[in-house]
């Protein structure tokens, strides 16, 4: 069962983001006020490996709009929600939104064969 971790601070942020050297993070910003984002994380939630590669990382953009703002500042990807980033080596590999999160497409960019 999927775990998420919870973002909400900078400081967290930045420990993921060098976490993301040793693992891919995939985040995952998402409104507690739309049933399209809470549609997607079910999807994502029930796709979700059970031997992954990715950490989880879930940004409540409600609650936690600066982090969410801070993310896309950092990474250079306009704010979505629903919206999914893959980090690794500190860098957005990958960044879809909407219908477009589909952990079967992010696996290819991933190089995780999980499934």
């Amino acid at each position: 069962m999927l775990q998420w971790n919870s973002l909400s601070r900078s400081p967290d942020l930045d420990s993921f983001i060098k976490a993301s050297y040793q693992k891919q993070i995939l985040i995952f910003k998402h409104s507690t006020r739309c049933s399209i984002s809470s549609m997607v994380r079910s999807r994502v939630e029930a796709q979700w490996p059970s031997n992954t590669f990715w950490t989880p990382i879930l940004v409540d953009v409600i609650a936690n709009r600066q982090i969410s703002n801070v993310i896309a500042d950092i990474f250079g990807v306009q704010h979505e929600s629903p919206q999914l980033l893959m980090i690794e080596n500190g860098q957005c590999s990958h960044h879809a939104s909407h219908f477009d999160i589909d952990l079967t497409r992010i696996q290819t960019f991933s190089g995780q064969n999980n499934y």
